[in-house]
């Protein structure tokens, strides 16, 4: 039951709108929509369609207070820009204080996390990013800092192509690459790596980062800018991309979800199917490394849950050890129905 509470911290915000009664609750409702950021410290999820909570959860707390009181009092809401906003998805840098919010119809934001401001100055220009973002995921290692994010940059009828997906430098605050390509859903990346894979019309796709000069040289790997070489030789960067191969047992399956795998030293991304299968892909080939069915019906995500677990959601959630897949236990939907109904019919 939702029960109201005061406010918690508030974020600077130009729009003269107050922020909404704090209550337990939320509007998560897809994986896309909540994340984990920064080593973990952060939760990142849609508290409504226009706001966002940001949870420390290793912020320091008053003694004694139960879990909920504390999850209160390290939350910070933030509003977007506009009240006629709605967000689409939400993505933590792992390892630094780095969040993007990105919106149905107004575009995308990257602010941080330890002081977020969700105006119209702490988004990307809208001409890079169009006004439909479908989501991102950051590409980092020691020296730079890229954010990779799928768009409808325009919708022109003239134009058969309006998707892009673009790669944007977090520290220059520039466009490096932007090619044509159609909307990506559930991106995920390794650590220290600038390769990611998403779902892309059904299917897993492997994408890779790499400088033109180097790209030019091999062709196992076809660019996704549609542009001729001579074109993207004057281009720094170019993103390449591939299919991941399909499992012969599994017929016209559709990946709906996936993750990098929280395993260390486990260079593999693990997707979700539609029917309820899980299947573990090479990073660096997109070979099937192993599968199972986890008997999930009408699989909705794949989440993590620290490093130990595998949640799986559906008709049920299902969980599963990270690296064994060892079963670990399951939850139904219908049980929390029940016991709503129950304590409301004592009432009456």
């Amino acid at each position: 039951m939702e029960q109201p509470s005061s406010s918690p911290p508030e974020s600077a915000s130009p729009s003269p709108a107050a922020l909404p009664t704090w209550s337990v609750g939320h509007a998560v409702t897809s994986a896309s929509r909540c994340c984990a950021a920064y080593r973990g410290r952060y939760v990142v999820y849609a508290a409504t369609d226009n706001c966002v909570a940001l949870v420390d959860v290793m912020a320091e707390h008053p003694g004694g207070i139960p879990a909920e009181a504390r999850w209160r009092y390290s939350m910070r809401l933030c509003l977007l820009a506009s009240p006629d906003e709605c967000i689409s998805f939400v993505a933590g840098h792992p390892e630094k204080d780095v969040v993007c919010v990105g919106t149905a119809h107004h575009g995308l934001y990257v602010t941080s996390l330890t002081n977020p401001v969700l105006t119209e100055a702490t988004k990307l220009p809208r001409s890079v990013t169009g006004d439909c973002t479908y989501g991102a995921t950051f590409l980092f290692t020691e020296e730079v800092n890229y954010l990779a994010f799928s768009s409808l940059l325009h919708s022109r009828p003239s134009d058969q192509t309006p998707h892009r997906l673009s790669l944007w430098s977090i520290d220059a605050k520039a466009l490096l690459w932007r090619g044509a390509m159609g909307p990506l859903g559930s991106l995920c990346s390794l650590a220290f790596d600038l390769s990611f894979a998403a779902c892309i019309g059904g299917k897993i796709g492997l994408f890779s980062v790499q400088c033109a000069a180097a790209a030019s040289a091999t062709n196992t790997e076809t660019s996704t800018d549609g542009h001729p070489p001579n074109h993207r030789e004057r281009n720094r960067l170019m993103v390449l991309s591939r299919h991941c191969s399909s499992v012969e047992e599994l017929h016209d399956v559709e990946y709906i979800s996936c993750v990098a795998s929280p395993v260390e030293g486990e260079e593999t991304y693990l997707a979700l199917t539609s029917s309820g299968f899980l299947v573990a892909f090479s990073s660096s080939t997109g070979s099937v490394m192993r599968w199972m069915d986890c008997k999930v019906p009408s699989a909705t995500a794949l989440c993590c849950v620290g490093k130990e677990s595998l949640v799986l959601t559906g008709v049920i959630a299902r969980l599963f050890h990270s690296e064994t897949w060892e079963f670990q236990g399951k939850v139904k939907r219908h049980d929390a129905l029940a016991t709503a109904a129950a304590v409301e019919r004592r009432r009456r």
